[in-house]
């Protein structure tokens, strides 16, 4: 499992997954919509959380750099 994977990730993707089934049986417009939506805040959180884990992993690495150098 990856770092920046947390309990907000797997349920917005749990979201987009029904929300994608949901489409594909009906292939409604408004059903497509309603996809669209929850896929694009899927991406914000995911993206959102990786950009934390990279700023966590670099503060790490920079304190680390005058210390133990048990990261690098």
């Amino acid at each position: 499992m990856t770092s920046w994977w947390s309990a907000e990730v797997r349920e917005i993707l749990k979201l987009k997954m029904i929300k994608s089934r949901c489409w594909m049986n009906t292939k409604t417009a408004e059903d497509r919509q309603q996809y669209k939506n929850v896929k694009n805040g899927a991406e914000r959180v995911k993206r959102i959380a990786k950009q934390i884990r990279w700023k966590q992993i670099g503060t790490d690495f920079e304190n680390d750099l005058h210390g133990t150098k048990k990261l690098l």
